[in-house]
C-alpha cells in the first residue's frame, strides 16, 4: 500500500478528490514515516510517484526551517545510496502532482518546484519559530494589500522584516496566500491556520488589524531584473509586466513610437526570436499581458545584448533593449544584491539603498583591502564574489572602482537607435545626441538630474548641452550627490549597404564611415573575410550547406582606444530556411508548430513574399510581403495558429505550408516550399490478446503517457498513468474504465496527438460509432442539467485536465458540444468564470478555447447571457454577479476594432443600439474593402458561409458573388445570432461554417465589426 492510500484512510477517504494536499492534515508523523519508506527504496519502480509529490508537499510543511529551499536539499533527507538521484526524483515527483491532478502556477513561467512545495501549505515550522518577524512581515503586506508578490517582493524596507534565511518566493508566496485569505474571508484556509495556535494566534491579529484597514489596490509597476543563481551557475532575465494604460506602455516600452500614431491593439515582445508575451489593448484603452513562453530567458555570458524588441499587429518593430538595464560580464565588475539565500539582482551602477550587497568581478581586478573572496561559477566562467556593506573599492591599474551600500540610488536608460544591420550590441547605439532617462526606484522621471559627457579619452567632463561628437561617449548623472558613469556609442550618419551578394558571397559598402569597421570572421568558421578597399569588404560563406546566425564585428573612431563590439545579420542572398544549427534545411523535411524557435527564413533583396495555407482548406492563403534579410520563422506563428484553426484541432493529417514566392514584376513564382506540422508522433492504441491495453508510439525518448477516463463516474476523473514496457505502454494501476483518451506528458500542446483508446476484448462486437447523436445527447445533458449537476462537473474535470496537460479543448466531446448552442455556450462562460481557477481566463484560455472548437462567444444571444447568469445562480448585486458581468464585458472588450465592439457590448449588455457612420453607404464601404483585399485574398475566400434566411435576404446591401459571400453574410449571422432572429450559426453540422466565420472576422476585422452594427440597426425594423 503506497502512503497517500495510507493518508487517504485517515481522512477517511478511499480516492484523491482532487483537494489541495495539505487539507489532508499533513503532520509530522506521517512526514517521518512516508520518509524512512523513500530512504528505503532502492529504486524508481517501488515508490509510487504520487508518495513522491506528497513527501515535497510534507517535507515544506514539517521540516523547512529556513533558507532556499532546492531540489537537492529535499533528496539528502532521503539519499541513501538509491539507483536514482535528485533529478530522477524531482521528475517521479511531477509525475505523480500530474496524477494527482495538482494544479501548477503559471505567471511568466511554470513554477513546478515551487507548486510542489505550496501543496503542503504553511511551513509551519519554520514561521513558529520566527513568530514575531512573520506577524510584522504579513501585517506590512496587509496594509500594502498587494495582488502579486512582485509588489512586494522586491523592497528591501519590506523584505528586510523577514530573516534573511526566510527570504525567498517560496516564503513570500505563502505570505501572499494567508493575506489573501484573510481579505477574501476564505474560511477554509482561516481553519486551516487556526489548527495551528502559532498560527492562529497571527491569524487573529490579521483579522483584527483588517477591520481598521480601507483596503485601496497596489498600483502595480513594471519589473525587470537580472537574478543570478550561484549554485546553478546561471544568469537569467526576470521580467513582470502589470496591467498598464495606453500612455504608460507608451512610455515604458515604445520609446521611440512617433507619438501621433494610434497604438497597434496587440503587440508581440520577443526575447532571441522567442515570443515572451503578448500586449493586448481593450476597449478601456489598457494593455494586458498574456504569457506565451514558460522558458527563462537566460544570459549566454557575452557583452552584447540580447534581442528585444516588440513586434506590433502591423509589422512594426520596437526596440526595447532598455528593459535590459545593466548588463552582466565576465569582464568587468558588476554589484548584486540579495534577493533569497540562492538569488542576487544585479543593479544598475556603483549605488545601492541596500545594507548588504555583492560586488561580482573578474581576475584582473583586486580588492583594495587585500581581503579573500569567495569564487562564484558563471556562465562556465569562475569569478570572485565579495559580499560587503558600507563602502568597497577594487583596484585595477591602479585606478579605484568604488561601491556603495545604504545610500540613494536610481534608474537610467539611453534610447538605442542602432540599425537593423547592427545587432546585439555591447551598449546603446545612438545617431545624435540621445535623450537621456533618469528615474527613481519608483519609475517617476527626475527633474533634477545633472548630465555631463566626455569622449572617450578624455579626463574633463562638457555640459550635455554642447556639441556631441561621434565615437563612444562616457556620460556621467548626478542626482542629490550621488555620481553614476554609462557609455554609448555615437554612429552619426553612418550606412552599411549590401551588394552583389549570393547565397556564398557578399560585397559590403561603407558610407559616412569616420570609424575602423572590423569583422571577426574567428566568431564563425563558416565566413572568411576580404579587405577590398576602405570602403569595400567582401565576405565569403565557406560551407554551401550551412548559413551562419551571424557575424561579429566592432566599430571604433580612430584615437579611441575602446569601440563597440556587435553582431551583424549576415549579408548573403538567397532563400533558404536555416535551422538552429546553421544547417540549410531540406524542403521535404517537417517542421513542428511548437518546435519553430530557431528556424531563420534568409531571404534575397528581391521582391519576395509568403504564401501559407492549410492543406484540409487550401483555397484560404494567408501573405506577406519579406521585408528583412534574415526572418525568424517564429514571427508567422499567429499566421500559423490561424490557419490550424480552420480545421479540427485533432486532425493528425492537416499541416500548414509556407511558400516562398517571388514577384519580379514579369512574373510570380514559387521558390522554396516548406510543411509545418501540429504533431510530432501519432499513438496506436489496441488491446491484446488478454484484453490488456497496449499503447504503441514512435520514437518519444521514454517520455511518459497518460490517459484519462471516458463515461465513468465523476470521482474517476483523474489522471491514470501508462509506462514503457517491451511492447510499448501499459497501464500502471487495473484500468477503471472502458473507454480513455490517452495523451502525452509534453509540457506543450502539439508533443503526442492524443488518441482514443477503448478496452473492447478482441472479437466482442463494436456497435457504430455516431459521434453527431453522442454530442447531441452531452447537449442535452448539459441544458437539463445545473451547474452543481454531474454532467458540468465532468465538464469543469476535463476542461481543466486541458488546461494542466496542453491538450486542445477539443479533445473532449463533452466540450466541443457547447459550440452548438447559443445559450449553451452562454452557460459555459459564466460557468468556467464562476467555478474555474484562473485569473486571466478572458485574456488567455478563451481565445484558445474558441479556436479549439470553432466559434466565438461574441455571438451569444444577447437575452442568453442574463438567463446564464440566473442559472448559475449570480444575484444581482454579488460579488459573482459583478465578477461575470465585468468578464463577458471583457470578451467584447479583448476584440478589435475596439470602436466597433464597445458598440456591440453596449448593446448586447445595455440595450443600447448601435451608431453607425452613415457619410459612407455600406455598398461604398464594402466595394473599398474588396478593392483594398485584391484579387489574390479574394480569390481565397471559402464559399461555404452561414446560410441566411430568405425572409432576412433583404438586410444585405448588395448582392454579391459565392466567393464574396461569406464576407457579408458571416456578420449578418451573427447580427441575427445576438439578436435572437436566427441561430443558423449553432447547428451541430456547420462546424466548418464557424470556423470560416472566424476567418472573415480574421480577414478584416474592420469590416466586421462594423457590418455587425449596421445589421443590428437594420435587425431593429424586424422587432
Amino acid at each position: 500500500m503506497n502512503h497517500l492510500t495510507k493518508l487517504l484512510a485517515r481522512n477517511t477517504l478511499t480516492k484523491h478528490d482532487g483537494r489541495a494536499l495539505w487539507r489532508y492534515n499533513l503532520d509530522a508523523q506521517f512526514f517521518y514515516l512516508l520518509q524512512n519508506h523513500l530512504r528505503n527504496a532502492h529504486s524508481l519502480t517501488a515508490i509510487d510517484a504520487r508518495d513522491c509529490a506528497l513527501y515535497y508537499a510534507a517535507w515544506w510543511k514539517c521540516a523547512y526551517d529556513g533558507g532556499y529551499p532546492s531540489k537537492q536539499e529535499i533528496f539528502n533527507t532521503i539519499a541513501n545510496k538509491q539507483a536514482f538521484g535528485e533529478s530522477d526524483f524531482y521528475r517521479h515527483a511531477i509525475h505523480g502532482a500530474k496524477l494527482l491532478g495538482v494544479r501548477w502556477i503559471r505567471n511568466a513561467n511554470t513554477h513546478y518546484f515551487r507548486t510542489l512545495l505550496l501543496q503542503g501549505g504553511l511551513p509551519v515550522r519554520h514561521i513558529g519559530k520566527n513568530k514575531g518577524a512573520y506577524t510584522r512581515f504579513l501585517l506590512r503586506i496587509l496594509e500594502l494589500n498587494p495582488t502579486a508578490i512582485d509588489d512586494f517582493a522586491f523592497d528591501f524596507s519590506i523584505t528586510s522584516i523577514l530573516p534573511p534565511s526566510s527570504r525567498n518566493d517560496e516564503i513570500y508566496a505563502c505570505c501572499l496566500q494567508i493575506v489573501k485569505a484573510v481579505n477574501n474571508e476564505d474560511a477554509d484556509f482561516l481553519s486551516l491556520l487556526e489548527k495551528d495556535d502559532v498560527m492562529g494566534e497571527i491569524s487573529a491579529e490579521l483579522k483584527s488589524k483588517k477591520r481598521s484597514l480601507t483596503q485601496v489596490p497596489q498600483k502595480r509597476r513594471l519589473r525587470s531584473f537580472w537574478v543570478l543563481e550561484p549554485a546553478k551557475a546561471s544568469i537569467w532575465l526576470y521580467l513582470g509586466f502589470p496591467e498598464m494604460d495606453a500612455e504608460t506602455f507608451r512610455d515604458k516600452l515604445l520609446i521611440n513610437d512617433d507619438r501621433e500614431e494610434e497604438p497597434s491593439y496587440e503587440y508581440k515582445l520577443f526575447y532571441e526570436e522567442r515570443v515572451v508575451c503578448k500586449f493586448i489593448r481593450n476597449s478601456v484603452n489598457r494593455f494586458t499581458v498574456v504569457w506565451v513562453s514558460s522558458a527563462r530567458l537566460r544570459w549566454h555570458g557575452t557583452d552584447q545584448r540580447p534581442d528585444l524588441y516588440l513586434i506590433a499587429h502591423d509589422g512594426r518593430r520596437h526596440c526595447c533593449t532598455h528593459l535590459l538595464g545593466s548588463l552582466p560580464s565576465l569582464q568587468r565588475p558588476t554589484l548584486w544584491t540579495r534577493y533569497s539565500e540562492g538569488q542576487w539582482l544585479l543593479q544598475k551602477g556603483t549605488h545601492t539603498a541596500e545594507d548588504n550587497a555583492m560586488v561580482l568581478y573578474p581576475e584582473a581586478f583586486r580588492p583594495q583591502d587585500g581581503l579573500e573572496a569567495g569564487l562564484v561559477e558563471v556562465a562556465n566562467e569562475i569569478l570572485y564574489g565579495r559580499e560587503f556593506k558600507g563602502q568597497f573599492n577594487l583596484i585595477r591599474d591602479g585606478a579605484v572602482l568604488t561601491y556603495k551600500t545604504g545610500c540613494p540610488s536610481f534608474d537610467w536608460y539611453v534610447p538605442d537607435e542602432g540599425p537593423l544591420w547592427l545587432q546585439k550590441a555591447n551598449m546603446p547605439v545612438v545617431r545624435s545626441k540621445p535623450k537621456l532617462v533618469a528615474y527613481d526606484k519608483n519609475g517617476e522621471l527626475l527633474s533634477n538630474a545633472t548630465k555631463r559627457w566626455r569622449s572617450k579619452g578624455e579626463q574633463c567632463w562638457k555640459a550635455w548641452n554642447e556639441p556631441m561628437p561621434k565615437g563612444l561617449i562616457e556620460f556621467c548623472i548626478e542626482v542629490n550627490g550621488v555620481q553614476e558613469e554609462d557609455c554609448f556609442f555615437n554612429i552619426g550618419a553612418l550606412q552599411l549597404e549590401v551588394r552583389n551578394s549570393t547565397l556564398l558571397e557578399a560585397e559590403l559598402y561603407i558610407s559616412n564611415n569616420d570609424f575602423r569597421l572590423q569583422l571577426n570572421a574567428s566568431t564563425s568558421s563558416l565566413v572568411s573575410v576580404a579587405i577590398l578597399s576602405d570602403k569595400e569588404v567582401r565576405l565569403t560563406c565557406t560551407d554551401a550547406t550551412k548559413q551562419p546566425k551571424s557575424i561579429g564585428a566592432s566599430l571604433r573612431l580612430v584615437g579611441q582606444s575602446k569601440g563597440i563590439q556587435f553582431e551583424m545579420a549576415p549579408p548573403f542572398s538567397g532563400v533558404e530556411l536555416i535551422g538552429n544549427d546553421e544547417c540549410v534545411i531540406a524542403e521535404d523535411h517537417k517542421l513542428l508548430l511548437d518546435h519553430l524557435y530557431g528556424y531563420r527564413l534568409l531571404c534575397d533583396r528581391k521582391p519576395l513574399f509568403v504564401r501559407l495555407y492549410n492543406t484540409k482548406c487550401k483555397d484560404i492563403v494567408l501573405s506577406q510581403r519579406l521585408s528583412e534579410a534574415l526572418l525568424p520563422l517564429t514571427r508567422f506563428s499567429d499566421k500559423i495558429e490561424q490557419l490550424f484553426s480552420l480545421c479540427d484541432p485533432l486532425d493528425g493529417r492537416a499541416e500548414v505550408q509556407i511558400e516562398v514566392w517571388r514577384d519580379d514584376n514579369k512574373s510570380v513564382h514559387p521558390v522554396r516550399s516548406y510543411s509545418i506540422q501540429r504533431y510530432a508522433q501519432q499513438l496506436e492504441c489496441s488491446v491484446d490478446d488478454q484484453g490488456q491495453a497496449l499503447v504503441k508510439a514512435g520514437n518519444i525518448d521514454g517520455e511518459l503517457l497518460y490517459a484519462v477516463p471516458l463515461e465513468c463516474e465523476n470521482a474517476n476523473i483523474s489522471l491514470a498513468g501508462l509506462v514503457p514496457s517491451e511492447e510499448g505502454y501499459r497501464f500502471l494501476d487495473e484500468p477503471q474504465a472502458s473507454k480513455y483518451i490517452v495523451f502525452g506528458e509534453g509540457g506543450k500542446r502539439g508533443s503526442i496527438k492524443p488518441a482514443f483508446l477503448n478496452l473492447v476484448p478482441p472479437g466482442s462486437p463494436i456497435p457504430p460509432d455516431d459521434r453527431m447523436a453522442r454530442l447531441e445527447l452531452y447537449r442535452l445533458s448539459l441544458l437539463e442539467g445545473g451547474p452543481e449537476s454531474d454532467c458540468w462537473k465532468q465538464l469543469l474535470a476535463y476542461y481543466q485536465i486541458c488546461i494542466d496537460n496542453h491538450l486542445p479543448f477539443a479533445t473532449f466531446e463533452l466540450l466541443r458540444s457547447c459550440s452548438f448552442s447559443s445559450l449553451l455556450a452562454a452557460r459555459l462562460f459564466v460557468f468556467l468564470v464562476s467555478y474555474g481557477t484562473s485569473e486571466q481566463f478572458v485574456t488567455a484560455e478563451c481565445p484558445q478555447l474558441e479556436a479549439d472548437l470553432g466559434f466565438c462567444f461574441h455571438w451569444v444571444e444577447k437575452q442568453h447571457w442574463q438567463e446564464a447568469m440566473e442559472w448559475a445562480g449570480c444575484e444581482f448585486g454579488s460579488r459573482d454577479f459583478t465578477l461575470v458581468w465585468e468578464a463577458i464585458s471583457g470578451i467584447y472588450s479583448a476584440q478589435h476594432p475596439i470602436a466597433h465592439f464597445s458598440q456591440i457590448r453596449r448593446f448586447a449588455m445595455q440595450d443600447q443600439w448601435p451608431v453607425v457612420d452613415t457619410s459612407v453607404s455600406p455598398t461604398q464601404k464594402f466595394n473599398n474593402i474588396r478593392s483594398s483585399l485584391g484579387e489574390k485574398v479574394l480569390s481565397g475566400i471559402p464559399r461555404q458561409c452561414p446560410v441566411v434566411p430568405e425572409m432576412h435576404e433583404k438586410l444585405l446591401p448588395v448582392t454579391c458573388a459565392d466567393n464574396l459571400a461569406l464576407l457579408i453574410k458571416s456578420p449578418l449571422a451573427v447580427a441575427l445570432s445576438i439578436t435572437g432572429k436566427n441561430n443558423c450559426l449553432w447547428c451541430a453540422e456547420g462546424e466548418h461554417i464557424r470556423r470560416n466565420v472566424r476567418y472573415s472576422q480574421q480577414l478584416h476585422p474592420d469590416w466586421y465589426g462594423y457590418a455587425i452594427c449596421h445589421f443590428l440597426l437594420k435587425a431593429k425594423l424586424l422587432l
